[in-house]
């Protein structure tokens, strides 16, 4: 039953965990057991983790350490530049740790997995797009943050909020928007560089 939940779902059993009946009963059978034998099995938490040393080193499995998050977040961060929701970003992450025989650690442990690797490829994706800009580019960017005019808006909400109406009075508006954005002189190439799905999650 151990070495079953090592390889589906890829844990180990918790202290005290008792596998579901159908579960338990599929694999009696297999053993000509009862499936009431499984009350007696760990009674010695020697026994437990004796039989799991035993089957990890026999089948090339690994518990999932500080290393096994250095790893796991390396393979997520190109990955997270194009998959932005963390469900998916938990599967792969979850299948991909499967692949490796790295034994799944808790889900709090996977969502800061997912964390960490969103916040790397966000730090990638600015140093590409930010990294380099002359201060006085850095500082009409910074100024997108502050009140336009009298406005409750800042420059950076009122660009992200276009008109949506075909109306001709809109055509203007969304002029006045393009001819702001040229004046910041930004290089468009820069944003070629990166997946586009990550130019838009941004």
């Amino acid at each position: 039953m151990v070495m079953l939940y090592m390889r589906w779902p890829g844990r180990v059993l918790e202290s005290g965990e008792t596998p579901p009946a159908p579960i338990l009963s599929f694999v009696a059978r297999q053993l000509d057991l009862s499936p009431g034998l499984w009350s007696h099995y760990g009674r010695r938490d020697e026994t437990s983790r004796s039989h799991l040393a035993h089957l990890m080193k026999r089948y090339g499995y690994r518990t999932f350490d500080r290393s096994a998050f250095h790893d796991m977040t390396g393979f997520a961060m190109p990955i997270a530049h194009h998959v932005t929701q963390p469900s998916r970003m938990a599967a792969i992450l979850i299948d991909e740790m499967r692949r490796r025989s790295i034994l799944l650690p808790s889900v709090t442990v996977i969502e800061a997995l997912v964390r960490r690797a969103r916040q790397q490829a966000d730090h990638l994706v600015h140093d590409v797009l930010a990294g380099d800009l002359p201060p006085e580019t850095r500082c009409r960017l910074d100024k997108m943050l502050e009140r336009r005019g009298d406005r409750s808006a800042s420059s950076l909400s009122w660009l992200r909020n276009p008109p949506l109406s075909p109306a001709a009075r809109n055509i203007l508006r969304l002029l006045e928007r393009l001819e702001y954005v040229r004046s910041l002189n930004l290089d468009s190439a820069r944003a070629t560089t990166i997946p586009r799905v990550a130019v838009d999650f941004h």
